[in-house]
């Protein structure tokens, strides 16, 4: 993924061979308030963009920030983020 706004973009997928599996398509827009794609490339950012960012009007009201910038905090510290069934049921992500 590269991010773009407030969105990221898949740019390149590896279809396993195994019978259940998930990727999104290449090309597809995501937002930038779920998934494990998105919480790395968001605590890698410098603050100032962090915080632009987690200021966009395009996150949903409900959206815990305070949680978010903890958990961006740890991502930094271990190199890694991951998901489980934040964007889709029964799927789980890891992304460095």
């Amino acid at each position: 993924f590269l991010r773009d706004g407030n969105e990221r973009i898949r740019i390149q997928a590896v279809q396993s061979s195994h019978a259940v599996r998930r990727v999104a398509p290449v090309g597809v827009r995501l937002p930038l308030y779920v998934g494990a794609s998105s919480k790395v490339l968001i605590a890698f950012e410098e603050p100032q963009k962090q915080e632009e960012l987690l200021h966009d009007e395009s996150w949903p009201a409900y959206f815990d920030k305070a949680q978010f910038r903890k958990q961006i905090e740890e991502i930094r510290g271990l190199g890694y983020a991951t998901s489980v069934e934040e964007r889709e049921q029964g799927a789980a992500a890891v992304s460095s």
